[in-house]
């Protein structure tokens, strides 16, 4: 319980000094522009039919509606997987998976990454893309990300994005359709927001958006025939050629060193990928993640104690109102009875 309390109050420390500072109303807005070869009815984002080699450039209207200048940060992303499950273009830093050979952020070119927008004007960022030279099938997938930038408060303040639009842009050289493949990487005891898990690493290694997956997975002692963690996730979304950790919770038990299987099942529309396989945890690894585990239930003993302390406490409240009513009642018959006497 005490670790628990400093840890939270880290948390919070560290919140309040990193946590971004958002704007009561947005400083500034965001639209593309669509070109011709803009496919289907979206408005909102690109969808682009080019050619091998291609070269364009695209434009986003900048739109600043307050009365101060409005300085805006311009990146090009690859997309991602989060942890999460879903499709993300906010990592810069992410390395990419290894079967994405041609990312978006590395085939586009932000003309001015940072543009000042002056007070009640609007003006537009440019980006140049390049299609790879060779015949590609499926999608590259990718954001534009603005940010509005805060202004330091003095030299040595680190500088903050107060607010963001991502607009999202869908590259593609053909119609063929490329069908999803989903590969099982590594499996490791690992640690989030100070809960441990189990994580599984899937891969879809495929030029294409792996949409509504369904992931079922149960972990096992070796030759175990019940589970001890479980977890089901739906509607999840992968991003093409990418990867990320799916968490299985561990109901805050202790890990425990030794030989473990996985079994595992994604479904997507009509595709179905399923695995059984073996790993371990090391007692290194067992330890470290324990000792700094938030709110473990060391053998079941920490969860009756809070059950039973709630439980005693309910019953000293009842006691004290039962007994609080009893005296209530005896200070009515008493004054009655003095009124009748009288």
């Amino acid at each position: 319980m005490k670790k628990t309390i400093l840890v939270l109050l880290f948390l919070i420390g560290m919140y309040t000094m990193s946590a971004p500072v958002f704007a009561q109303e947005p400083a500034f807005s965001v639209k593309a522009v669509l070109p011709e070869n803009q496919r289907g009815e979206a408005t909102s984002y690109f969808d682009l039919r080019m050619r091998p080699g291609q070269q364009q450039e695209l434009e986003v209207v900048l739109r600043n509606a307050t009365d101060k200048d409005v300085t805006i940060l311009v990146v090009a992303n690859s997309a991602f997987t989060n942890g999460n499950g879903i499709v993300d273009y906010n990592a810069t830093d992410k390395p990419v998976d290894e079967s994405l050979k041609h990312g978006f952020g590395s085939i586009a070119e932000v003309v001015n990454q940072e543009i000042i927008v002056k007070a009640k004007t609007e003006t537009k960022a440019k980006i140049k893309v390049k299609m790879p030279d060779v015949a590609k099938d499926g999608v590259i997938l990718g954001g534009l990300v603005f940010s509005e930038k805060e202004a330091a408060h003095d030299a040595g303040a680190k500088l903050q994005n107060r607010f963001s639009y991502t607009i999202g842009v869908v590259l593609s050289q053909n119609d063929t359709v490329v069908k999803p493949d989903l590969h099982l990487g590594e499996i490791k005891a690992a640690q989030q927001n100070y809960r441990n898990k189990i994580t599984a690493n899937l891969q879809n290694d495929q030029a294409v958006i792996l949409r509504d997956l369904a992931i079922k997975a149960e972990v096992y002692r070796e030759n175990g025939t019940k589970a001890l963690f479980e977890q089901k996730s739906e509607k999840l979304r992968m991003a093409p050629n990418s990867n990320f950790d799916y968490a299985i919770h561990t109901r805050d038990q202790p890990l425990k060193p030794g030989n473990y299987t996985l079994k595992l099942t994604a479904t997507s529309g009509e595709d179905t990928w399923s695995w059984e396989r073996d790993f371990k945890i090391d007692k290194a690894t067992a330890d470290d993640l324990n000792n700094t585990a938030l709110d473990l239930d060391e053998g079941g003993w920490s969860t009756i104690g809070f059950v039973v302390a709630i439980i005693i406490l309910l019953g000293l409240v009842m006691v004290l109102f039962w007994k609080q009513r009893q005296t209530k009642k005896k200070l009515e018959i008493k004054s009655r009875s003095e009124e009748n006497e009288s």
